[in-house]
């Protein structure tokens, strides 16, 4: 039975998951609960000879042979290290997995990233002599469920901007833009380096903790703000200095264009740091308690935590032909089924927090029977072609929104 997009209200998702367990790949591989994670992204201008760099114009050069696997991303690649590099723009762009939550996540999300970082130099320095990568901008991402992060994201601006770009931002930044996005919040800042990017993923799992729990900063912090139209998202401007810095909250309403909301007052600014100083243990409490423990900067155990996060996206052989790796994003991984005969058969579109019980499976040949008798099916049966309810996870996900919440929510 083909499954729906996934909904949002409460009935409607129990139905989806219950029509997910008459499907005979769900059930094979039983219920896999899926954590509440974090990830981390880096954008780097790309120089040469001191001079900006249109990163578009080589990252195919670069990546030659390695796998693209988004599916609205034609440039995006899959580094060995487990990292996504794309162009966002001018900018080379890194985007670590989305990694469990847990007292390693912060250092693991950095690992990763550094790890790609290194190898886009090094691509760079053996591709385009004299270019160099050169830290533009830091993306923090929380996982959210669709039906809140809309509001998620207007409460943690318009509310807590203060402390947020008191914990979460990076110094001499422009301010910070906080985005709902599919299944997570994005919270872009100007660059930060480790450690400071790990401090401010954990400042964010606390924020949103905090801000959940509905405890407000105090009036002098709390200012409205209204959903974005031409762009989206909410952004937050610094102006002064330090952490009792004035603050506006405003919309985006167009490419470098910044539309401001009420402004906290002059008078306020020293009143509002004070509030974050006082909150700031509050807020470290609540990352340690949703994070496990305090974060670590083991980086054995980080390591290990990085490792487990990365897909394995090779190919697999099996009796009846191969998987063949077709997509792979935040939300869901995809394997196409391809005969001995060298056809295709159904694409194996899994949520990517099933992929390493999918794969598990697969490689020790649970799943074999399964796929054979989907290659039995008529062609046009729809199920030989893709399985469901995992078909449209990555992709088909939509958010029912209206009046002033209508935001665009972009994957």
């Amino acid at each position: 039975m083909a499954s729906p997009a996934r909904p949002v209200s409460g009935s409607e998702w129990l139905a989806w998951q219950l029509d997910a367990l008459r499907d005979p790949l769900a059930r094979a591989l039983g219920p896999v609960p899926r954590p509440r994670v974090l990830g981390l992204e880096w954008e780097f201008r790309v120089l040469r000879d001191g001079a900006p760099f249109d990163f578009r114009t080589v990252i195919r050069t670069l990546t030659a042979g390695l796998p693209r696997l988004h599916p609205s991303d034609p440039n995006a690649v899959h580094l060995p290290c487990g990292v996504a590099l794309t162009a966002d723009g001018w900018e080379a762009e890194l985007i670590s997995p989305p990694i469990p939550l847990g007292p390693h996540a912060p250092r693991a999300a950095m690992l990763l990233l550094e790890r790609g970082r290194d190898w886009l130099a090094a691509a760079l320095a053996e591709h385009l002599p004299g270019a160099r990568p050169e830290g533009f901008s830091t993306l923090l991402n929380l996982a959210a469920p669709d039906r809140a992060v809309v509001g998620t994201a207007r409460r943690l601006a318009s509310r807590h901007g203060a402390a947020l770009l008191a914990l979460a931002d990076a110094p001499e930044s422009a301010g910070i833009l906080v985005r709902p996005r599919l299944g997570r919040l994005e919270v872009g800042t100007g660059f930060q380096d480790a450690p400071r990017a790990e401090a401010s993923l954990a400042a964010l799992v606390g924020l949103v903790e905090f801000s959940r729990r509905r405890r407000l900063l105090g009036s002098d912090l709390t200012t409205p703000v209204a959903p974005a139209r031409e762009g989206f998202g909410f952004f937050i401007l610094p102006q002064g200095a330090g952490v009792g810095r004035v603050v506006g909250v405003g919309r985006v309403v167009g490419p470098g264009r910044i539309e401001p909301g009420r402004k906290v007052g002059p008078g306020n600014s020293g009143r509002s740091g004070g509030a974050v100083e006082a909150v700031a243990p509050v807020i470290e409490r609540l990352a340690a308690r949703v994070l496990g423990r305090t974060p670590s900067h083991d980086d054995g155990a980080a390591a290990a935590v990085a490792s487990s996060a990365v897909v394995d996206l090779g190919r697999r052989e099996r009796p009846w032909g191969t998987a063949v790796p077709e997509v792979a994003t935040w939300a869901a991984v995809a394997w196409r089924c391809r005969w001995t005969d060298g056809t295709d058969g159904p694409v194996l579109m899994i949520p990517r927090h099933y992929a390493q019980v999918f794969l598990e499976q697969l490689e020790y040949g649970a799943l074999d029977r399964l796929v054979e008798d989907w290659r039995d099916r008529p062609e046009n049966d729809s199920r030989s072609r893709d399985v469901r309810p995992f078909a449209g996870y990555a992709n088909r996900r939509k958010v029912a929104l209206t009046g002033t919440d209508s935001t665009h929510i972009r994957p």
